[in-house]
């Protein structure tokens, strides 16, 4: 879960037709706004290590430093992950949100946050998600799951893609929730 009073570690898995996709000697670069025309809150690179692909480079263990979450306010934070290895025509590699929660230890004066779910929006009971080569879609999810108006994923294995669009399953195989699109390209949902 992302606090703003503390570093913020997290992996990236790269994979590309169902299979794991190795970014051996690709330059990567991945940055956090939460507002047009911003500065960047944060911005993560493989040249300073803050991307650092592991052995095999088909994943990468990253961190956003605790300086710069002490910059980032609560709400949702974009970002893109870019292969610049040529820095005329960079890359896309994907793109996402972060959800950053209020940290209350070591904040002189946090903004307590209320007992809901905390994502920017009107909507304070859906988490928006963007799915490879698809546009944005919202996912409802009561706290509760079903009965209601919520959805619950139960772990099943990796399905076979879909005709077309896209399905969201939970894997069985480690619990992640998941999104698989009609080409078999499989990509984790993060929920903090």
């Amino acid at each position: 879960m992302a606090r703003n009073n503390a570093a913020y570690p997290f992996a990236l898995y790269f994979r590309q037709n169902n299979q794991p996709f190795d970014v051996t000697g690709r330059s990567l670069q991945m940055s956090f706004k939460n507002a047009a025309g911003q500065a960047a809150g944060a911005t993560l690179r493989t040249s300073d290590g803050s991307i650092a692909l592991q052995n095999p480079a088909t994943w990468a263990l990253c961190i956003i430093p605790c300086a710069a979450m002490l910059t980032m306010k609560q709400g949702t934070w974009f970002w893109d992950l870019l292969d610049v290895t040529n820095a005329q025509e960079p890359l896309p590699f994907g793109a996402g949100t972060l959800p950053v929660f209020q940290g209350i230890t070591n904040s002189s004066t946090p903004e307590l946050p209320k007992p809901t779910l905390l994502l920017g929006g009107t909507n304070m009971d859906s988490i928006t998600v963007t799915a490879p080569g698809a546009d944005a879609i919202t996912i409802h999810a009561a706290p509760s799951g079903p009965p209601g108006g919520g959805a619950s994923f139960a772990p099943q294995m990796e399905p076979a893609p879909p005709a077309s669009g896209f399905l969201i399953f939970c894997d069985a195989a480690d619990g992640e929730l998941k999104v698989i699109d009609s080409s078999g390209n499989i990509a984790r949902i993060p929920l903090t």
